[in-house]
């Protein structure tokens, strides 16, 4: 299986893209891009798994700069994208 670190809104289907916004509470805009961390609560990471997290988080952050900067967005619209998305996921009640 092949492991991919974000998602393009637009390559995916109706079906995903709706099961999706079902689960983080946000309409997704085609021109969005999804970025994926998955983690393993309660299990102690060895060196080699934190090494490879460093490693997949930096390329994950170096994509969204690229995506960024090809979008036109400074790094204070993106600062102030991530500020909101973070405010309207705290503010929403638990489930």
């Amino acid at each position: 299986m092949e492991r991919r670190l974000s998602t393009n809104v637009a390559d995916l289907s109706d079906e995903q893209r709706k099961l999706l916004e079902s689960l983080i509470g946000l309409r997704l805009q085609p021109e969005q891009v999804l970025y994926w961390i998955v983690v393993n609560p309660g299990k102690e990471p060895t060196e080699a798994d934190k090494a490879q997290s460093r490693a997949g988080l930096q390329e994950l952050f170096a994509k969204a700069d690229r995506h960024a900067n090809e979008q036109g967005v400074s790094p204070d619209e993106f600062g102030a994208a991530v500020d909101e998305a973070e405010q309207h996921v705290r503010s929403r009640p638990e489930e």
